[in-house]
Formats: C-alpha cells, sequence, structure tokens
C-alpha cells in the first residue's frame, strides 16, 4: 500500500503507511520481547521514507533515516551470527534464553530511539540565508534597470539617427538643428536623472546596498552619449553630404 502511494507522489501518506510498519513492529516487540518480529520491513520501510525526504530535498531528515535503517541491518547481521552459535551449542538454560531475550530487547529499544529522533526533527531543510536571498534579490532588480536602461539607449540612438537624416536632407533644418540642440540635451540630462531617482528609490530598503557596477556603467555610456552628441550635432561646420548615402537605410525613420 505504501509503495503504491509512494508511487503516485502521495508522499505524506506514504510516510504514514511506512511509519505505521516500524510503529506496530515497535509495539510487539515491547508487549513480546521474545516474539519472532520480520525485521526486515522495518529496514525496507526506513529506506523508502528516506528515499522520499531526499526526493523532497529535505537531507537533514533522509540521513536521519538512512542511519536508523543501517543500525538495524546491522543489528540483523550480528543477530544471524548469535543465532547459529545459540542452535549450534543446543543450550537448555532457561537463564541464559532470558539473558538473550533481554539484551534483544534492549537493542531493539536503542534502535527504536533513532528512529524516533528521526521522526522528531523538523520537516524542511533550514531557511535560506538572509544574505544569499538578498544577493539573488539585488541581481534580478540589476537585470531588470540594465534592461530598462539598455532599450533606453536603443531608443535614443534610433531617434539620433533618424534626426541626422532629416537634418541631412534641409540645408535650413540643419541650421534649426542649432536651436533645437540644448531642449534635446535638456531632456537627455532629465531622463538620466530619472533614471538614478528610480534606482535609489529601488535599492532605498537596505542602507548598505550599493548600486551595481553594471549600471554605473550604463549611466556612464549616457553621459558621455550626451557629450558624444553636442559635441557632434551641436558645434559642427556645416559639411557631411558624404554620410548621405550612409543614412538612406534609415528613411523608415522619418519624423
Amino acid at each position: 500500500m505504501a509503495q503504491v502511494l509512494q508511487a503516485k507522489k502521495d508522499f505524506d501518506k506514504a510516510i504514514d503507511k511506512f511509519l505505521l510498519v516500524c510503529e506496530c513492529t515497535e509495539r510487539v516487540i515491547a508487549m513480546n520481547p521474545g516474539a519472532n518480529v520480520e525485521i526486515h520491513w522495518v529496514v525496507f520501510s526506513l529506506g523508502a521514507i528516506s528515499d522520499i525526504y531526499q526526493d523532497r530535498q529535505d537531507y537533514n531528515k533522509s540521513i536521519l533515516y538512512r542511519n536508523a535503517q543501517r543500525a538495524f541491518l546491522e543489528f540483523m547481521q550480528t543477530q544471524k551470527g548469535t543465532n547459529k552459535s545459540t542452535f549450534a551449542t543446543n543450550s537448555d538454560s532457561d537463564d541464559e534464553d532470558l539473558i538473550t531475550i533481554a539484551t534483544k530487547s534492549h537493542s531493539y529499544m536503542k534502535l527504536f530511539e533513532s528512529v524516533h529522533e528521526a521522526m522528531k526533527a523538523p520537516e524542511k531543510p533550514p531557511p535560506e540565508d538572509p544574505q544569499e536571498l538578498m544577493r539573488k534579490l539585488q541581481e534580478a532588480r540589476k537585470k531588470d534597470e540594465e534592461e530598462k536602461i539598455e532599450q533606453t539607449i536603443k531608443l535614443l540612438n534610433e531617434a539620433a539617427d533618424a534626426r541626422e537624416k532629416e537634418i541631412q536632407n534641409s540645408f535650413w533644418k540643419r541650421n534649426m538643428q542649432r536651436i533645437t540642440d540644448h531642449p534635446v540635451i535638456f531632456v537627455f540630462i532629465v531622463l538620466i536623472i530619472s533614471v538614478c531617482v528610480i534606482l535609489f528609490v529601488k535599492f532605498k530598503p537596505k542602507k548598505k546596498i550599493n548600486i551595481p557596477g553594471g549600471i554605473d556603467a550604463q549611466m556612464a555610456y549616457l553621459e558621455q552619449y550626451v557629450r558624444d552628441y553636442e559635441r557632434k550635432h551641436g558645434k559642427k561646420e556645416p559639411k557631411k553630404p558624404v554620410m548621405h548615402g550612409h543614412h538612406h537605410h534609415h528613411h523608415h525613420h522619418d519624423l
């Protein structure tokens, strides 16, 4: 029955059934220490429980049940040896039998203690280290922010390409560019400040958390982009007809 439940992944019920085998065997031995008990069913059950906890990645419980199983196996091995020697001498001494039974009973009590210890152990493995959780959270946030910044840079580049083509198409528009350049740079700076504010608000809960290096690099890229843009469009002589053909494929960006 327990094996069927285990196969169906009904692990909690399977564990209960396997433990019931152990508990029934323990009760029989307690009431009748001389009884010839099928102890191999206990060994099988403990192994099965250990396997279930291993599948659940609850390694602490799995090891405890595996150790209990090993202790029972070792005891069975020693019993095989003593039984043979007892039959060989064929002793009729009742006292000797009582001592053997008492010793056996005591051994079983100790063995079942290891089973109870495994049962009492807390269920799941200890919770994840808080620092490790924080690190994972930071990584997720960092990735999210970097993707947003990369998307922003991509949009800026596309807008810049479209503007450049438009400027090259008309001489008067090139002169107009000198007037519009400063508002564009102003918009870029506002954008950078906005990104900074978003990042600082996101990372505010913990004072010690630094903004990851990847984001700093992206911010530096944006600032450099603004400087390059100003140098390229704000302070240049009107001489770039050569580039006309190169940018022709950008006509889908016309504003």
